[in-house]
Parts: structure tokens; sequence; C-alpha cells
């Protein structure tokens, strides 16, 4: 009897309070540090993506508001290396205007503002990101590139307790990112189908952690629900259709995305240093690799090139003097000054990548609890399916585990 039970309840354990208990998932990286896991359970399918934001080669982008009423599939589909999009967040239908801080590309969508009700998720132009918990009134900063907002789901690791529409059980995506800040962690639960319901926000939190995530929000619920990829849907909308929505935010290959101009003169240190028109220049990825060399342009030593966005090292060398460096970030559609300066003597200086922190403010006070948005129309009615299942749904542990797990407590007593 003894042994029954703790088999019981080690079952038990594992069947309620994982939420991805005996899942069944397949691992594909398309794209180097973009890894996609698709997974099932008896009660649930669902997709995990995982993006290296230290890699040079992968950023972010929220679509600017020109893109307002867009459809997902439409919109990724024309930005230049897109790999992996998905909703940026709830919004009104009224004007498709998304709910809270919005930045797009550098550029804040109009009557978008934070409050205390939903917490933040902010990138640098680096892709350095910051989660902001909802009780701090975020205030944008000049550092902020791209800015999405959301109910949080997952708090320092915690699945965050639903509220409202959000306990109803749907489709879900949220996003989020690890407790080092170096990972991007997105799942989306496929629901409104026989053979998966949805889930929850807490339980969308929790398979947001099992993901690998420390902090996240939720970003699409109910029929906007729906992960884009390169070669197709990752995750379908629960009727397979890309609905018109606010924002988006995608994953994009740097070097097949947008472009910017890359700019400097080659100069010797010090004030009034002497303009070196014959220096040689050279661009590199900043693991070493060669992407164009040339000299300088002009008499003044002034050097351009036009570059896919990323960072780069910029080398310069001229007889006479110690070879000299930059470390240069490229900004899409924007003129980055980098010039070069070059010390008289020999040898060769070194470049190191810039510490990955925000250059700015990162705190803020605490805000006033807002009333609950009027317009929040996102999640379609649950359609009545004609099935039953024995189990959880969304998260929360089901009568029949109820009962087992007083029977096993009962037993223990007995004994």
């Amino acid at each position: 009897m003894k042994q029954w039970l703790t088999l019981v309840s080690a079952s038990l354990v594992a069947g309620v309070f994982s939420t991805s208990a005996s899942a069944q998932c397949a691992t594909d990286e398309d794209t180097v540090g973009v890894i996609v896991r698709r997974c099932m359970n008896a009660e649930r399918t669902w997709v995990e993506l995982t993006v290296d934001l230290t890699s040079p080669d992968l950023g972010v982008l929220v679509s600017r508001p020109s893109a307002r009423g867009s459809s997902l599939s439409t919109w990724a589909a024309d930005v230049p290396g897109s790999v992996i999009a998905v909703p940026a967040g709830d919004f009104g239908f009224d004007g498709f205007a998304p709910h809270g801080l919005t930045i797009g590309a550098g550029e804040q969508w109009t009557d978008t503002r934070d409050d205390a009700a939903l917490s933040v998720l902010a990138f640098d132009v680096g892709a350095v990101p910051l989660f902001v918990p909802a009780e701090q009134e975020v205030v944008r900063e000049p550092w902020m590139r791209h800015v999405l907002s959301g109910p949080a789901v997952l708090v320092d690791s915690v699945p965050q307790r639903c509220a409202n529409a959000g306990c109803e059980i749907a489709p879900r995506t949220a996003v989020g990112i690890s407790r080092d800040r170096r990972t991007l962690v997105m799942v989306s639960a496929a629901g409104f189908l026989p053979s998966a319901l949805g889930v929850d926000d807490e339980t969308l939190g929790e398979l947001l952690r099992e993901a690998g995530a420390s902090h996240g929000i939720r970003v699409a619920m109910g029929a906007p629900s729906e992960v884009w990829g390169r070669g197709g849907a990752v995750m379908a909308s629960s009727d397979g259709r890309s609905r018109s929505i606010a924002a988006h935010l995608a994953v994009i290959e740097r070097g097949r995305g947008e472009t910017f101009r890359l700019v400097g003169v080659a100069k010797e240190t010090g004030d009034g240093g002497a303009l070196l028109p014959d220096a040689q220049m050279r661009v590199e990825t900043v693991d070493g690799e060669l992407v164009v060399s040339s000299g300088t342009l002009t008499a003044g030593a002034y050097w351009e090139f036009e570059l896919p966005v990323r960072d780069y090292i910029v080398r310069s060398t001229h007889p006479g003097y110690r070879s000299g460096c930059q470390y240069c970030r490229g900004e899409a559609n924007v003129e980055v000054w980098c010039s070069v300066f070059l010390t008289p003597g020999s040898g060769a200086s070194t470049c190191e990548p810039r510490p990955r922190e925000i250059d700015g403010n990162t705190t803020w006070p605490r805000g006033t609890v807002p009333p609950p948005p009027t317009d929040a129309g996102v999640v379609v009615p649950q359609p009545e399916i004609e099935s039953c299942a024995i189990g959880s749904t969304g998260g929360r542990r089901s009568p029949l585990a109820v009962v087992l797990l007083a029977f096993v407590a009962l037993g223990l007593r007995r004994r």
C-alpha cells in the first residue's frame, strides 16, 4: 500500500504541477541563434522560441505606427531579414491603438503611454532588453528603440495569477527575457481546438518559465494569437487566418535587413591632429570577418560605407602610425559617424565590444493604477466543443486531481 501511494503521489505531482508533463517536442534551428521547439502533450499544443540577443547577426524590431491595421503575416513578409514575428501587445479595434507604451524603430505610437497596469519590455539599439514591472510608470527615454507593453505573466520566475479576461481558456502568446537578459523567449499556445482548448495567463507564464524566461508579458490572446515564421506559420491562429492588429514584433537577421551609412575620417590623435587622406580603411564583423576595405575618399580623409545594420569594428592603417580601430554600432536608415584616430608609432590598437548595458535611466517611480481599458475586445468567444476532457485546463488543478490528492493524504494518515 505504501509503495502504491508513493507512486500515485509522484504521478499526481508530475501531472498537476508541471504544465509540460509528458510533452513531446521537436526542435528546429534554421537560423543560427534562433531555436524553435514545437511541443504537445495530452492537454495542449504550444511552441517555444529562444533568440540569442548577444548574436551580432540578430536584432529585434517593433513595427512603426504606419503598419497600424496590417496583419502579422503581411507585415512580417515585407520586413527585410525577418525570421520570426509575433503580435506586440493587446489593442483596441477603434483605430488599432496599442494598449500601453509602444515604440517602433524609435517612433512612439500616437497616444500610447505607460500606466501602472501593464508591464513594459524595452530594447535599445543593440537589442539589450529591460523588463519593467507594472507598478513603475515608465517615461520614454532616449535609449529606447523598441518598446511593447502587456500584462505580466511571469515576474522573477514566478507565474502571475490571472485576472478577468486573462483567466479565460484561449490561444495566447507571450514574450519574455532570461534572467541574464541575453535571451529573448517567446511562447505561443494553440486554442479553440478540440485537441487544444488553450491556456490562461498563469499557465502561459508557466510555459514561458519552462522555456527559459524569468520575466515576460502576454502580447496576444484569442484569435490574433499567432507566430509567423520565414518558412510559414510556426503557430497559426485558431482558424488559420492572420488578422489585422496594431503593433508587431520581429526578430531579424541584420545581414539581410535594413541598411545604414557608416561614415568618418581618419585622423591623428590629439587636438589639431593631422588628417590622414592616405589611410587605408577596413570594416570587419565583431568576430573578425572582413566586410569591406578601401582607401579614404577625399583630401579631408573622409570615408563612408553602406552596410547592413549591425555592430562593426573599423580599422585604419597608415605608414608611420600605430593602426587605429573603432567599435561602431549601426542604426537603421541613420548616418553613423565613427571616425578612427591613429597614434604615431608602430603596432596595432585593440577594440573591445561595448558592454551589454543600457546607457540611460532604467528606473521610474510608482504610478497610480488606472481603470481597465474599455475596449479590450481581442478575445473571440470560445466555441463549444463536442468533447470532454479529464484533467486540468489552463494550468488549474482538475477536480479529479484534487480528489485523488485528498485520497492519497487520507491513506497516508491512516498508516
